[in-house]
């Protein structure tokens, strides 16, 4: 069974899968993966060091 799905990002993945629940599987893996690579990317990136903010410690609740 070959299968394909159109993501947000205009990209169709296709495959070849045994039955329709190994092709659902593989969607859901593919895109937490795909996920997690995001945020990696995003807390290693510079921008997260540009566009840090120091709260001044009177404004703090401690």
């Amino acid at each position: 069974m070959c299968a394909g799905k159109y993501d947000k990002n205009g990209w169709t993945i296709v495959f070849k899968a045994k039955n329709i629940n190994e092709a659902e599987e593989l969607l859901s893996r593919n895109s937490a993966r795909r996920e997690l690579n995001r945020r990696e990317q995003l807390m290693n990136s510079s921008i997260i060091d540009n566009e840090r903010v120091l709260i001044p410690a009177w404004m703090s609740n401690n």
